[in-house]
């Protein structure tokens, strides 16, 4: 599939020109003039009432097809004319792929549980209007020959079909529809349909099978594949002309829409439960393109594979769209990390695993991608070009699956070693990521891994200063757009000295950090840190973190957060990371307006500040460390007298930077790498800081041998042996307490020798007995 990334093909559904098109139509339709007069919440109800009426149908569709979804959306609202919507279904489905969502939905109704042919029955089948069959039967088959699957999927019975042919129903036009249709259901080849046709029906050349469109308009059967082929690629043009005026600022309010329908990245999309979203995303004009790609991409049903530098926004940008469109939110997606060399490739799609419910036996387990296809989640494949060739084999059917061939509507299918086939259900969306450098030329090199030419390929680039600049105001509040720019300035400065690095291998900064350093700042303003007024009144011209924060104790605590997060990972004892560390301490000192011995002092000779906390009974409510306040667990109880007494810890220059580095990621729930030589202290200090706070620590020692049970938890084999002991010793205990035991001698004996030898049966027969 091409690259995606030309943005004549923009375009906003809301910018549709709906006045003008309103006009049109009365023109056309002067029986109409009436929709002038109305309001444009009103107008959208009312269009949508028209597209019901047959004589309206493909005017109102053609008009107005940029927002048909939200036209048809307007139905699932209603509970009358289900007959009516779904000819207008079968009429407008194969030339607008995008509003299958609605039509499934609609096709859930109570009403439509049997089919829409399940009012036909033995008695009644010769006294229907024929004009009724007709045009139900065309829907039928105009819908059936666009979504193969369809009968499958709603649970349309061939019987009703039937009833039309035994005994043969006189019109043969009704007939000729039916035995179309009726192959769909049966999976028959054409050489067996025309068969089946000349049998029932005759010959085209003696046989008249004429049928009365929705229009009024007379209709050959024999050549409906060929006309109605012609009108989807007819309509299809025309509704490439009609986006063409969907360009520049939007006109229609989104609150006028329907309340499933929500408009983003320039498409209307349908969402049953249109809730709030969980996270923010600022879209931005860099963004914008790359977004409405992706969405151009899910409405069609095909993989879409993300190109982006590290910290470009690639997994954000997913997550925002399932926010947007999976009903359970972003919640709804299932990540796998294909960089992962030690990833198993049949684990992948599921494995057998010993029963929890039935013990001696195992039970299948289904894997990340076949529960991501069941619940119909998200599935993203990070660092696909890093994946494996076994892995990629494996992925190559799901892929082929959404390829652009397929019919509308259709999930993406899988099969499973002796599982069966595997269908996707309604949501599932497939996504891969690719991290690339930031420079143009690299993201416009082709990927090369095993299957790449299937996927749909979206480049997403670097946020631009205006870009971070949006970000950080929206983002966060309290950081002001003064405050904002002065800090995107110094990050972008920073950003510069890796790129006087010659490619050594730094850790790059990246706009995750500019991000982090934004919410260490907020605290620091909303906790008093700075007062609001001064970070207002600055001027223009001058503008700069010295000049934006007048406090100096601020400043510096501004300070020692970038170093922290900007700088922390440095090694020293490189000569090039240390000059690279010199460079941005100087860079940050120079915006803050610390002088050098200030600077060096911060650096070489600062000493945080630890303060324990206490409440009136003596226990630890709390620790400040270097201006951050950690609260602590509230443990106290009528059982204990006595606080805790903390162990041993010395407070000295090293450990109390590590305790400070650790407060704020623990205030900010960051998570942190501590790196160091065996013995430092690094496990000690979480230790203690745990100890102070009274909070529960888990530690783990990583190997290789550690398997993601460990982790996450497991079945392991049990050594019956270890409970049966720990029973025989509390029956033992209990035992004593009520019996004598000189005149049961034997009796225990009895009971040892049975544990002692794994006779379980005998034992717990010993048991019962007493």
């Amino acid at each position: 599939m091409d690259e995606l990334g030309s943005e004549d093909s923009f375009w906003n559904a809301l910018s549709l020109p709906f006045s003008t098109q309103i006009d049109t139509l009365v023109v056309d339709c002067p029986e109409l003039a009436w929709l002038r007069t109305l309001q444009l919440s009103e107008q959208l109800p009312a269009l949508s009432k028209l597209l019901k009426k047959s004589e309206y149908t493909l005017k109102v569709a053609r008009l107005f097809s940029p927002l048909l979804l939200d036209l048809t959306a307007r139905w699932l609202e209603e509970q009358e004319e289900d007959e009516a919507k779904f000819i207008v279904f079968g009429l407008l489905v194969p030339a607008h792929e995008e509003l299958y969502p609605v039509f499934a939905r609609f096709l859930t109704r109570p009403s439509l549980k049997d089919g829409p042919l399940a009012f036909i029955t033995g008695e009644n089948v010769h006294t229907i209007p024929l004009r009724t069959l007709h045009v139900l039967l065309l829907a039928y088959n105009r819908l059936i020959s666009a979504i193969p699957h369809i009968y499958k999927e709603f649970g349309w019975s061939i019987v009703h079909l039937q009833r039309l042919l035994k005994p043969p129903h006189p019109d043969p036009g009704v007939r000729l529809l039916a035995i179309r249709c009726a192959a769909y259901h049966v999976g028959m080849n054409e050489a067996a349909r025309i068969q089946w046709e000349q049998k029932h029906v005759g010959l085209p050349a003696d046989v008249d099978a004429l049928i009365e469109t929705e229009s009024g308009e007379a209709l050959s059967v024999w050549v409906l594949p060929l006309l109605e082929h012609k009108r989807v690629i007819d309509e299809r043009h025309r509704l490439k002309e009609a986006f063409k005026l969907c360009r520049g600022d939007a006109v229609i309010d989104a609150i006028a829409l329907s309340r499933s329908i929500i408009p983003l990245g320039g498409f209307l999309l349908f969402k049953p439960n249109n809730l709030p979203l969980s996270k923010p995303f600022v879209v931005t004009e860099t963004t914008a393109g790359p977004l409405h790609h992706i969405l151009d991409s899910l409405q069609r049903r095909q993989p879409v594979m993300v190109s982006g530098s590290s910290s470009s926004g690639k997994s954000a940008l997913i997550e925002y769209l399932a926010d947007c469109l999976h009903p359970t939110g972003s919640s709804s997606i299932i990540t796998i990390h294909l960089a992962d060399t030690s990833l198993d490739a049949r684990s992948l799609f599921g494995s057998y695993i010993s029963s929890s419910t039935k013990p001696g036996t195992f039970e299948w387990k289904d894997g990340a991608i076949v529960q991501a296809m069941r619940t119909g989640a998200f599935l993203v494949l990070d660092n696909i070009d890093k994946a494996s060739g076994e892995v990629l084999g494996m992925l190559w059917p799901l892929v082929e699956s959404l390829s652009m061939a397929k019919a509308i509507g259709t999930h993406a299918s899988l099969q499973v070693f002796n599982r069966g086939t595997v269908i996707a259900k309604e949501g599932f969306a497939l996504f891969a990521t690719r991290s690339m450098a930031g420079n143009s030329q690299t993201l416009a090199h082709v990927p090369g891994f095993l299957g790449s030419h299937k996927w749909r390929k979206v480049s997403l680039p670097e946020p631009t200063i205006s870009d971070v600049s949006a970000i950080l105001r929206i983002k966060y509040l309290e950081v002001n757009e003064k405050l904002g720019r002065a800090m995107v300035d110094v990050w972008s400065q920073l950003r510069n000295l890796d790129l006087r690095s010659d490619g050594q291998a730094f850790r790059p900064i990246e706009l995750r950090d500019l991000l982090k350093w934004c919410q260490r700042v907020k605290l620091l303003v909303s906790s008093g840190g700075e007062p609001s007024s001064s970070l207002m009144d600055t001027d223009e011209t001058h503008l700069t973190l010295s000049s934006i924060i007048t406090n100096p104790l601020t400043r510096e605590a501004v300070f020692l957060d970038a170093l922290s997060i900007f700088f922390g990972s440095c090694n020293l004892e490189n000569e090039k990371s240390r000059a690279r560390l010199v460079a941005g301490c100087e860079t940050l000192a120079k915006h803050l307006a610390i002088g050098s011995d200030r600077l060096q002092w911060l650096v070489d000779k600062r000493v945080p500040e630890i303060e324990i906390r206490k409440d009136a009974h003596g226990y630890i409510s709390g620790v400040v460390i270097s201006n951050t306040y950690l609260s602590a667990a509230n443990l106290r109880s009528s059982a204990q007298v006595n606080p805790p007494r903390l162990r041993p810890f010395a407070l000295h220059r090293p450990s109390l930077n590590i305790l400070a580095s650790l407060a704020v990621c623990v205030q900010n729930n960051e998570p942190v790498l501590l790196i160091g030589e065996t013995g430092t202290g690094k496990t000690t200090a979480v230790s203690h800081l745990a100890s102070i706070l009274s909070k529960p620590l888990v530690s783990l020692n990583l190997s290789h041998q550690t398997e993601s049970s460990d982790l996450l938890g497991g079945y392991k084999p049990l050594d019956p042996r270890t409970p049966a002991q720990d029973l025989y010793s509390k029956f033992t205990a209990l035992f004593s307490k009520t019996f004598s035991r000189d005149k049961n001698v034997k009796y225990e004996e009895a009971i040892r020798v049975a544990v002692s030898g794994a006779k379980w049966k005998r034992a717990v027969a010993l048991w019962r007995e007493a």
